[in-house]
């Protein structure tokens, strides 16, 4: 939006919003909405993963502490070892 005269990119953003080139709030709004992570699953799908997990034959074997940790994992997305 601003003349580059061979700057590379950090200066001309640096420019740009010196200038009032760019909107610093439609900008962070960006940032944020980009970064937050939306849960597009329904309380109702979410109960039914857990019942479905609760009739698992292999579940029957688990302590109560490992399926409270495998529930846990897949409500945080699964990032840990479910068993």
């Amino acid at each position: 939006m601003v003349d580059r005269d061979n700057d590379k990119n950090p200066v001309v953003a640096l420019r740009e919003i010196a200038d009032d080139v760019v909107d610093n709030d439609g900008l962070r709004e960006g940032l944020i909405g980009a970064l937050q992570r939306v849960d597009e699953r329904t309380e109702a799908e979410e109960e039914a993963e857990t019942i479905a997990l609760l009739s698992d034959p292999t579940h029957m074997q688990m302590s109560e502490q490992e399926l409270i940790r495998a529930l846990q994992s897949d409500r945080d997305g699964g990032q840990e070892e479910r068993y």
